[in-house]
């Protein structure tokens, strides 16, 4: 039996409604497919994409537009740059920070996401007019009002 034919016993192509192929195989770590093809263990997806697609472009990768790492239909895949690729990752998809506040804020000296609650009682705790003590007195009351909203959620 070839490598092709191999991969599409694990394929199920009619399983979504939403046009995902799951994969029915192994999954790695990371929840992809992992698929040997005769020579050596591969991505699934990537071993799909190039068998029906063709090669993948150099200096590109394969983004899951349809953020299903275990899918391997070719056209929920698109060749991006790595830089693009973490762009609209599952950090992007974020709309609260851990202690369930929403990100309204954007950092200008790197560009990352905060939101304005947190970081005000940060810089409240940093600020040269306070005492070590009192510093430390805010800290600890930051620390435990986000414990209490991580249980009321």
């Amino acid at each position: 039996m070839s490598a092709l034919e191999r991969f599409w016993v694990k394929v199920d192509v009619y399983a979504s409604p939403e046009g995902c192929w799951p994969w029915l195989a192994a999954l790695d770590r990371k929840g992809y497919g992992a698929f040997y093809d005769g020579y050596r263990m591969r991505r699934a997806y990537r071993f799909g994409y190039e068998a029906l697609v063709g090669p993948i472009p150099s200096g590109l990768e394969l983004d899951h537009l349809c953020r299903n790492r275990g899918c391997v239909n070719p056209s929920h895949l698109e060749p991006v740059t790595h830089s693009e690729n973490v762009r609209r990752g599952g950090n992007a998809l974020k709309v609260s920070c851990p202690t369930g506040h929403p990100y309204d804020r954007v950092d200008p000296k790197t560009g990352g996401r905060r939101c304005r609650r947190c970081h005000a009682v940060v810089e409240l705790g940093r600020r040269a007019d306070r005492t070590p003590a009192q510093r430390q007195a805010d800290l600890e009351y930051f620390r435990v009002y986000n414990a209490t909203r991580r249980v009321a959620k």
